[in-house]
């Protein structure tokens, strides 16, 4: 990492878990981490260790039981707003499951643009998707198209640009190759490495795949039985 980088997200001793009827799970164990502007925080973990409940920690889809995040030294609110949202996206693992069917791409993409009420007149929502789409390498046609018409590559394409619409400073990127094929998986992360290079993005880069975290990653954690390590 460079020490010219400041701090941009900061995890400290963030802590999750989950009732069941036999008593309770603890899934993440006082997690503690940075994530530097442009760059990229590598976690890598086997399945079941507690990596995409960290990531719904980071995005606000879960709330932590205890610990804070920090956002550029301030505390994010457990509750979190619509300028907050916009200022981290998530990439899930499954294109399939996170693309809705009945929509078409354009729709899927300028989803976020609607709900978080980015943009204020139709022209500025289209050509922000335009935008989105075109920095992940698709044209303008494949937005009337729906996912069931795309490839797996193409799909995860499309969850990227959604994730970018709203101009996000941070990006949390759970699985996103283990869905497709070796090579396709490679054009993906030779995009986000782009992408990262061209907006100065972080991520926070997930996988089991310690040679492709590696690889695409400044600094490495890894993650165990829900207890976040430096390797």
């Amino acid at each position: 990492m460079s020490a010219a980088s400041p701090a941009l997200l900061q995890a400290q001793g963030l802590c999750k878990s989950y009732g069941y009827a036999g008593g309770a799970r603890s899934v993440v164990k006082e997690a503690s981490f940075t994530v530097y502007e442009g760059q990229t925080l590598g976690i890598v973990g086997a399945s079941g260790s507690g990596k995409s409940t960290l990531a719904k920690l980071v995005v606000g889809l879960e709330r932590a039981d205890a610990g804070a995040l920090l956002w550029q030294g301030e505390t994010l609110p457990p509750q979190r707003s619509a300028m907050h949202s916009r200022l981290m996206s998530m990439v899930f693992q499954n294109p399939v499951a996170s693309l809705n069917p009945r929509m078409h791409v354009g729709a899927i993409v300028g989803e976020p643009l609607t709900l978080q009420r980015v943009t204020t007149t139709k022209q500025n929502h289209r050509e922000r998707v335009q935008q989105a789409l075109a920095d992940v390498g698709l044209t303008e046609a494949i937005a009337l198209r729906y996912p069931h018409e795309l490839s797996g590559g193409q799909q995860q394409r499309v969850a990227i640009a959604r994730a970018l619409c709203t101009q996000p400073k941070l990006l949390v990127a759970d699985e996103p190759l283990s869905a497709l094929d070796v090579s396709v998986g490679a054009q993906i992360a030779n995009l986000l490495m782009d992408l990262q290079q061209r907006h100065g993005l972080a991520y926070v880069f997930i996988s089991h795949d310690l040679h492709m975290v590696a690889h695409l990653s400044h600094q490495v954690m890894t993650m165990r039985d829900g207890v976040l390590s430096c390797t």
